[in-house]
């Protein structure tokens, strides 16, 4: 017969803290560059009042607010615009905007953050961020947003912009 005997003493439990990483990119502006059926929806739905360059094309999707802004604003008056991006999974989150204003044109560059402090799933998602933006003088202004257009199955990427006309009173 075999008998075992065991005692366990003096043992603490380990520090079980997630461990928090984050990563920050300039967000993905349009996505998934694939060969989606030509009835795809994504491009009809785009807003004819923004301009895309380059401009997308079927199978691109695009987030479902890419940028809001006001047809109208006044001058030296602050007023929010929405820019919206699409990530991969539950991981990311709005980060940062660089806000770079210049004679006519606002050039807004959205950054979205990857960071693991949660569970997460693998999904597309569309996220989005508010920023507030003044310009000064009355005219034509432009408002611009940077990102970046990933194809899918690969880790290419391309620049992306998409431009709003506004008047400024």
């Amino acid at each position: 017969m075999l008998f075992l005997v065991s005692a366990c003493g003096g043992t603490t439990e380990p520090d079980l803290a997630p461990v928090r990483t984050e990563t920050s990119v300039l967000q993905m502006l349009t996505g998934l560059e694939s060969a989606l059926p030509a009835d795809d929806a994504s491009v009809s739905r785009a807003n004819p009042a923004l301009q895309w360059a380059p401009a997308p094309t079927t199978g691109v999707l695009l987030p479902s607010a890419a940028l809001v802004a006001p047809d109208t604003v006044r001058a030296g008056e602050p007023f929010t615009v929405q820019i919206g991006s699409i990530v991969l999974s539950g991981c990311w989150v709005a980060g940062p905007t660089a806000i770079s204003p210049s004679d006519r044109t606002v050039l807004l560059e959205p950054s979205d953050v990857y960071t693991t402090d949660r569970a997460c799933i693998e999904v597309l998602l569309n996220i989005s961020r508010t920023v507030t933006v003044t310009i000064a003088t009355p005219g034509l202004a432009t408002l611009r947003v940077r990102g970046r257009r990933v194809e899918q199955w690969t880790s290419s990427e391309s620049p992306v912009t998409v431009e709003k006309q506004i008047v400024v009173r």
